[in-house]
């Protein structure tokens, strides 16, 4: 059994908070682009965010090994991000699709290097090599939760799922 100290605690947190802010970013685009008139824009929008995935190691990777520590790194990368939502926000109060667009890339740029940042955090700060699956398991906890929230809860489609599955859980009894 592996003990589990203050600082694995707080990367075990940071860890399912990042991982759930992936999840409720990527399960919902389509649903608030689809929503807003943006529908024909959903491709552009994965395809650029996939295009950021890519290019922002690079840079941001760049940066880490050269100047900074990977909190100071994680913790403005987020901050920027958060004025990018603001940005991101208003663009949407005035239909300026073009400007979403780019808001949705530079949030792309900004939010995933934190992924890799994040277990940089953790091999710098813990004691045992043990805790760590134990971290990396709440991020996927952190990203299952952030669906059945938005799916269950928010999105109020619980109901719906249970009408369209109505029939098929039947049929399947029936081959009993």
């Amino acid at each position: 059994m592996t003990k589990i100290d203050k600082g694995s605690l707080c990367l075990i947190t940071i860890t399912a908070l990042q991982f759930f802010i992936q999840g409720s970013w990527s399960m919902t685009l389509g649903i608030v682009l689809s929503s807003n008139g943006m529908g024909e824009h959903i491709r552009t929008v994965f395809f650029l965010l996939g295009v950021a995935t890519v290019i922002s190691p690079l840079f941001i990777g760049y940066i880490s090994d050269k100047s900074a520590s990977p909190k100071k790194i994680f913790s403005s990368l987020h901050f920027i991000n958060a004025v990018n939502m603001i940005g991101l926000y208003f663009s949407f109060m005035y239909a300026n699709e073009l400007l979403i667009i780019l808001l949705f890339f530079i949030a792309g740029v900004l939010f995933y290097p934190t992924t890799a940042l994040i277990s940089s955090l953790t091999f710098q700060n813990i004691r045992s090599d043990t805790i760590f699956p134990v971290i990396r398991a709440s991020g996927t906890l952190g990203f299952m939760i952030s669906g059945f929230l938005w799916v269950f809860i928010i999105l109020k489609t619980a109901i719906y799922f249970i009408y369209l599955h109505q029939p098929f859980l039947l049929s399947c009894q029936s081959l009993h």
